[in-house]
């Protein structure tokens, strides 16, 4: 090999050496780093990073949002002392946020004596993405006087026909307050549209609340409208629903499937009761929601052949405000016109109303759908045995069994 041959060698590899350090040296020089303009981030297409509350709201508040805009939380943000203004219904959001793993956490979102008609972090979504994302202590309050308020903590509406993604999301201690017939949801309020379509995966809730003054209240969504379409996989669902109006329709995850809607849920651990207390001024002072308490839905409408449910698991209470409604329930659906599809669907440890307003763990009639009691009986908790049976159809990379065998979505 001839001298010039070695020393461009010996060229090319310093060349290769010192890009290879220049690119460690910036990149170890930003993972870890909280400031604006080089935030923590790995390789690929991130998008825009948001470093502050500020940012954040800025961001929400945009004029204008499209398809194919990216953004992403460089850092976690505590909004405990920010004060947040209501944002206007044409404020729409259509692009992918990226949670990074980050939380939002202490945000309020009082809407006192505005007249939007959508409530939530985002009012409005057009065929967004959001994931990777925890919410802590968020609060959706809204003026209850007003004529309408759809909401939900997400977002107080998903429509336009397009595919709204919500996935790896996790809800600490939060609530939503709201009054319309077109719903309110402790993640969205009203899904509406033709083929408008909801998306959920890996979600896990505790102690989130949903209280609606009108009716349709859900877990996780207010109304599903005809022809639009909603898909739940991998959710564990802790917390409460509660409609003041004398129809209620409250589900554990879902408050109304409109006839014409489609529904599919797969792999959901509900834990839900349908009580009051999130709004304890007068006169929303009844603890208990009125009539049609599902496990599932509060009110199912839809063709058998479009809801489609398997693996799902429902505790709670199903205990309506007076004697004379007790029987207006269902471990699925609190009143159903056609009964959803199920497959390995089962309730154990709900509480219904007896005569005088005792809890029983017995009921004689329903209006709604049931699904199969877990044996023994209804009194009885499930065995870590039969734990362990239904869990056989879950992702054990993304649950686990807590000591009782009970499935949780690992975080």
């Amino acid at each position: 090999m001839t001298k010039k041959k070695i020393i461009l060698i010996l060229l090319i590899l310093n060349i290769v050496f010192s890009a290879g350090m220049t690119f460690a040296y910036w990149a170890s020089s930003i993972l870890g780093n909280s400031q604006p303009g080089t935030g923590t981030v790995d390789i690929g297409d991130w998008g825009t990073p948001i470093f502050t509350t500020t940012e954040f709201y800025d961001f929400v508040n945009r004029t204008t949002s499209v398809s194919t805009e990216k953004y992403y939380l460089a850092n976690n943000l505590d909004f405990s002392s920010y004060t947040w203004t209501p944002i206007a219904a044409t404020r729409i959001f259509r692009g992918t946020l990226n949670g990074n793993g980050k939380s939002i956490s202490n945000l309020t979102i009082d809407y006192n004596s505005s007249s939007i008609a959508y409530s939530g972090i985002f009012p409005r979504l057009d065929g967004a993405t959001i994931t990777n994302l925890t919410l802590d202590n968020i609060q959706i309050i809204s003026y209850l006087s007003t004529t309408t308020r759809v909401a939900g903590l997400i977002a107080g509406d998903a429509y336009n026909g397009n595919t709204v993604n919500l996935s790896m999301i996790t809800v600490n201690d939060s609530g939503v307050q709201g009054r319309s017939n077109n719903g309110v949801g402790g993640l969205i309020g009203f899904i509406t549209g033709t083929n408008t379509t909801v998306i959920m995966n890996n979600i896990k809730a505790t102690n989130l609340k949903a209280f609606n003054i009108n009716t349709s209240a859900g877990g996780l969504i207010g109304n599903v409208a005809g022809n639009a379409r909603l898909e739940m996989y991998d959710i564990d669902f802790q917390g409460e629903a509660y409609s003041y109006n004398g129809t209620s329709n409250v589900g554990g995850l879902v408050g109304y499937a409109l006839s014409n809607s489609y529904v599919t849920i797969e792999r959901a651990i509900i834990e839900a009761s349908f009580q009051n207390t999130q709004v304890v001024a007068a006169p929303y002072t009844n603890l208990y929601s009125a009539r049609y308490l599902g496990g599932v839905f509060g009110r199912h409408a839809t063709a058998t052949a479009r809801t489609l449910l398997t693996d799902v698991f429902y505790t709670g209470n199903l205990f309506p405000s007076t004697d004379t409604r007790r029987l207006d329930v269902g471990t699925v659906s609190g009143l159903d016109s056609t009964q959803a599809t199920l497959t390995r669907i089962f309730y154990s440890r709900v509480g219904f109303r007896a005569t005088g307003g005792v809890l029983s763990y017995t009921v004689t009639g329903w209006t709604g759908q049931m699904s199969t009691v877990v044996p023994p009986n209804n009194s009885t908790a499930p065995t870590n045995t039969w734990w362990n049976t239904f869990y056989s159809n879950f992702d054990s990379l993304i649950w686990a069994q807590d000591g009782s065998g009970r499935p949780y979505l690992i975080r």
